[in-house]
């Protein structure tokens, strides 16, 4: 490669900013209002930056000996023991340390820009139209100028009679599950009807009617649901399920704005059109289903809750700008010791949701779904750090395509205890009727086999025998034909003895 296919990049400047920052740990403060992780052009500098802004948000000091651990468990760096101290003795001023974090990022800033011209290159030349080719440079340069300013923040200040004075209050979407302007996520294993949830959420908080037709919605707000997984076509199904569910047609929610179309979350452009979306269409909540599309950005580092924690960050600043509640649609893992036990918050595939998340809704199976009716018996655990909670059974019954009516969405929802004890009173119930069963059968087995016999009549032995009744089924089942009158106690002589037996009463004498 020549050096002018080189991308511009100064790998001592680097080098140098990191140094600093494990010499004097406070300038980080200084380094980070001009320099975000992406900057760095080695990936390897760009993850011991990531994780040095991980211990800072997270109170723990900066240095060799906490960072190193760290490097070792996400295990992106060859050897990071050396080089990290390659690092650590580089020969670098920590009171320049702003302006090494210059340096590299005017080199990003040089890079983003070829970049931009090969797009813009790219799109000139595969016949795009000019004005749009002209609006993404005016998007993408935009951006850049926006992230290189850090003239946009300032540390609140606020005193604690202000504190105890304002008004602080918690306003519910939904009574008890769902804050106003708070983030959240809704998480579940496979087959525990994440999308149906949320879709069943959304069709509520716009109509004002109870969500899964148990939970209260004070007023109807204005949502969104962006759901880039399931299709149009299942989208539509689903909306038109649930709609006719709480007696509404899907037609007619004015209230509801419908997306395919998931933003990227690692992108600006991407969280500045998300932004004009929530403010442009009055939303006071917007789904985001599902996570991991719209989250492709983190790749390897989902397991480091800092990096996790850096990358929400924005989502949090969003919220907090527009004031409207933002759901993520997750996964919970697989490796659970026992998949029918209740969800947890630790449940949550990838690190960083359960820790960032104000409230969630938490879902997965109570047993195996049945294929057949398309039934499922489900837990839902909703939460917040607002104080609320619950654990829920929740009854889902969906039918197939084919059946009468085509599939419907029937939903049931009571509390853990009183699920479990409906549950108890329904094997309680189950139980008695298969003793029941049971005892009709021995019976019924008793009486074929004297109706056979001459006489109709033998000993309880041999009644056994003939019958082929269990022996510990035998004295209930031939005291219970006494009491009915169906047979009556007698003695049964055989080679000149007299034994106890039984015989069928005669109904015609």
């Amino acid at each position: 490669m020549t050096q002018a296919d080189t991308p511009p990049t100064d790998t001592n400047a680097e080098k140098a900013v990191l140094s600093s920052i494990l010499i004097r740990p406070e300038v980080i403060s200084e380094v980070e209002g001009i320099l975000a992780p992406r900057d760095f052009h080695s990936p390897w500098f760009r993850e011991v930056y990531y994780t040095m802004i991980a211990l800072r948000l997270a109170g723990t000091p900066i240095d060799v000996a906490l960072v190193l651990p760290e490097l070792k468990r996400v295990g992106k760096i060859e050897d990071p023991a050396f080089f990290l101290s390659e690092i650590a003795v580089h020969q670098a001023t920590a009171a320049n340390a702003g302006h090494y974090a210059k340096i590299v990022r005017e080199c990003a800033n040089k890079r983003r820009l070829l970049d931009i011209a090969d797009t813009i290159a790219a799109d000139a030349k595969n016949g795009k139209a000019s004005n749009e080719i002209l609006n993404d440079l005016l998007s993408a340069t935009g951006d850049m100028a926006g992230s290189s300013s850090n003239s946009g923040f300032s540390i609140e200040r606020l005193s604690s009679r202000e504190l105890a004075t304002g008004d602080f209050t918690t306003n519910y979407l939904v009574d008890g599950v769902i804050p106003a302007g708070q983030p959240g996520v809704a998480s579940g294993r496979f087959k525990t009807l994440k999308t149906g949830t949320v879709i069943d959420l959304s069709i509520s908080m716009a109509t004002g009617t109870p969500f899964l037709g148990h939970f209260d919605v004070p007023e109807p707000v204005r949502v969104a649901i962006v759901s880039a997984e399931s299709g149009k076509a299942a989208l539509k199904n689903w909306g038109q399920r649930i709609a006719r569910s709480k007696g509404l047609e899907l037609a007619d929610i004015d209230n509801l704005i419908w997306s395919t179309t998931l933003p990227q979350l690692g992108d600006a452009s991407h969280l500045r059109e998300l932004e004009k979306f929530i403010v442009d269409e009055d939303l006071r909540c917007v789904t985001l289903d599902p996570t991991y599309l719209a989250m492709s950005h983190i790749g390897d580092v989902s397991s480091n809750v800092f990096a996790m924690g850096t990358a929400l960050m924005p989502l949090t600043d969003l919220v907090t700008q527009t004031e409207c509640t933002v759901l993520l649609v997750n996964h919970n893992r697989k490796n659970v010791a026992n998949k029918f036990a209740p969800p947890e918050l630790e449940d949550i595939s990838q690190s960083g949701f359960a820790e960032w998340s104000r409230f969630w809704l938490l879902l997965g199976p109570r047993r195996e779904w049945s294929e057949e009716r398309c039934e499922h018996w489900l837990w839902l655990r909703t939460g917040g750090s607002s104080g609320h909670s619950g654990l829920w059974h929740l009854g889902v019954l969906e039918g197939r395509y084919n059946d009468p009516g085509g599939r419907v969405w029937d939903v049931n929802v009571c509390s853990a205890t009183e699920g479990r004890r409906n549950e108890q009173e329904s094997r309680g119930r189950e139980k008695k009727q298969k003793e029941h069963e049971q005892s009709n059968a021995n019976k019924n087995a008793i009486v074929e086999a004297l109706y056979g016999l001459t006489g109709r009549r033998e000993t309880a032995r041999q009644i056994r025998e003939l019958s082929g009744i269990n022996s510990r089924y035998m004295a209930t089942t031939l005291a219970e034909l006494v009491r009915d009158s169906i047979i009556t106690p007698c003695k049964i002589t055989k080679n000149g003895k007299q034994f106890d037996g039984f015989e069928l009463v005669d109904k015609e004498k």
